[in-house]
C-alpha cells in the first residue's frame, strides 16, 4: 500500500517542516514511482505553501473535510486531485496528469496549469501575472483580470466571461459553451486558434489563423485578419472595417458578414460548398475548384475575380464585373427560382458555364476560352479577342443585340441575333 503523508500544520505554513506533517514524515522528493499521496486537513492552523527549490512529483492530492488553501510556488506535478481545496499558484507551475475538478484556484505572478487529462475549474480568480494554459481546461466561474496565454490550449467557459489580453499559441481553442458569451480585451493568434459559440473582443492581432466553429464574433476596433477558416454556420460584425487577407471555406459550411467586412481571396477547396451571407465591402478573388454560394439580396459594385470553381447566386443580387482568371474551368449559377444580373464578364481564356436565370446588361468578353450556355439568355454585345468557341445547349437560345465576329467564333447551338 502506498504510504499517505499528512499534513496537520500544526508549526507553521513550512513544507520542510517535519513538525507539520503526521508522525514528521515529510513527502521525499521522487523522481520515480510511486509518488507519495498527501492528504491536507482542513481546518488547520496553518495552510501549506510549497516553496521548495525542486520539482515535486506526488500521487494523489486529497483535500479533507474543510476546505484548506494549498501555496504552491515550485513546479509540482500530480495525479489527481480532489476534495474542497483552495490552490493558489504563485509564478509556478502546476502539472496534473488526469482528470480531475479543481474547486478553487487563484493565480498570482507567472503562473502555468497544465491538464494531460481533462481539467474542471470550479473558480477561477486573478487579478495580475500572466496564466499560461496547456491542455484542456473548463472554467465554470472566473473572475481573473491578468494576461492570459493558451499554449495548445483548449478553454471552455461555463459561464459569462470577461478576459483581459489573451495570448492564442500552437492549436488552441476558445469554446463559450451553451448560450454564455465570453468578452476578450485584446486577442494575439500567433498559430491557430479555433472559436466556438458566442465571443466578442475590443481588439484582436491575428498574423496567425482564426478558425470559426459554428461562431458568433464581433470585433469592436478595425484590424487585419491574415487567414480565417470557417467551419460550421459562424457570423462575423465588425463595427469598424476588418480586413480578411485569407477565407478559407470548409465543406458545406457558411458565414454570414455584418458591418465593413473587406477580403482578399477565398479559397473554397474542390468538391466544397461554401455560402457568404452578404458580400464583402471591395473587390475579392475567389479560388480553389469548390463552390461559393453569395447568398441575400444586393448589389456589390466592386469587381469579383474568379480563379477556378463555381459562383453560385442565390438570391436578388446585381454585380457589376465578374472577371475569370487563370487556366481553370469556371461556372456561374443562380440557384433555385432566384435570378441574378452581371453587368459585364471578362477574361474567358478557358472556358465559362452560364447556368440559371442570369441578365447580362453590357458586354461579355472572350479571350480564347468557350462559353457555356446551358439555358436561354440574352447577352448586349460580346467581345472577342481570341478565337473563341460558343457552345448552346440544345434546349436553350443565345441572343445577341450586336452582330458577332464569326470569323474569330466556332458556334455550336442556336444563336440569334437580335438589334437592340
Amino acid at each position: 500500500m502506498d504510504l499517505i503523508y499528512k499534513w496537520e500544520g500544526t508549526n507553521s505554513s513550512d513544507w520542510n517542516d517535519s513538525s507539520n506533517w503526521v508522525d514528521g514524515n515529510i513527502p521525499p522528493l521522487t523522481t520515480h514511482s510511486p509518488f507519495p499521496n498527501i492528504e491536507i486537513f482542513g481546518g488547520c492552523a496553518h495552510p501549506p505553501i510549497l516553496s521548495s527549490k525542486h520539482s515535486l512529483k506526488i500521487g494523489d492530492l486529497t483535500f479533507i473535510e474543510f476546505p484548506e488553501t494549498l501555496t504552491i510556488e515550485s513546479p509540482v506535478t500530480a495525479n489527481t486531485v480532489s476534495g474542497p481545496g483552495k490552490i493558489i499558484l504563485a509564478n509556478s507551475t502546476f502539472i496534473i496528469k488526469s482528470a480531475t475538478t479543481l474547486d478553487h484556484v487563484s493565480v498570482t505572478g507567472n503562473s502555468s496549469l497544465q491538464a494531460n487529462s481533462e481539467v474542471i475549474i470550479n473558480t477561477l480568480i486573478g487579478t495580475s501575472g500572466t496564466f499560461t494554459t496547456l491542455g484542456v481546461i473548463e472554467i465554470v466561474s472566473m473572475n481573473y483580470s491578468g494576461d492570459l496565454i493558451l499554449d495548445n490550449a483548449s478553454l471552455s467557459f461555463n459561464s459569462r466571461s470577461s478576459l483581459g489580453n489573451v495570448t492564442a499559441k500552437g492549436r488552441s481553442s476558445i469554446i463559450a459553451m451553451y448560450l454564455w458569451d465570453i468578452v476578450i480585451k485584446h486577442l494575439i493568434v500567433e498559430d491557430f486558434l479555433t472559436l466556438s459559440g458566442q465571443i466578442s473582443m475590443k481588439t484582436i492581432s491575428c498574423p496567425g489563423t482564426l478558425i470559426l466553429a459554428n461562431n458568433s464574433i464581433f470585433i469592436e476596433s478595425a484590424t487585419t485578419l491574415s487567414q480565417v477558416s470557417v467551419i460550421g454556420n459562424s457570423s462575423l460584425q465588425a463595427a469598424e472595417e476588418v480586413t480578411i487577407n485569407m477565407l478559407f471555406g470548409a465543406p458545406s459550411s457558411s458565414l454570414t458578414l455584418a458591418g465593413s467586412v473587406a477580403m482578399h481571396t477565398i479559397n473554397v477547396n474542390s468538391e466544397y460548398t461554401f455560402t457568404l451571407s452578404w458580400p464583402p465591402i471591395t473587390p475579392f478573388t475567389k479560388i480553389g475548384g469548390g463552390t461559393l454560394n453569395l447568398e441575400g439580396s444586393f448589389q456589390f459594385s466592386s469587381p469579383i475575380t474568379i480563379e477556378s470553381g463555381t459562383l453560385a447566386l442565390n438570391g436578388s443580387i446585381i454585380l457589376d464585373t465578374v472577371v475569370m482568371q487563370g487556366s481553370e474551368n469556371i461556372s456561374i449559377i443562380t440557384l433555385s427560382s432566384t435570378s441574378a444580373t452581371i453587368a459585364s464578364l471578362s477574361g474567358i481564356s478557358k472556358s465559362l458555364t452560364l447556368s440559371g436565370s442570369i441578365e447580362i446588361t453590357d458586354d461579355v468578353t472572350l479571350s480564347g476560352g468557350t462559353l457555356y450556355i446551358e439555358q436561354s439568355m440574352t447577352i448586349p454585345k460580346i467581345i472577342v479577342t481570341e478565337h473563341s468557341t460558343i457552345i448552346v445547349a440544345s434546349q436553350a437560345v443565345l441572343t445577341v443585340q450586336t452582330p458577332l465576329d464569326e470569323s474569330l467564333l466556332t458556334i455550336q447551338g442556336s444563336v440569334k441575333y437580335v438589334p437592340e
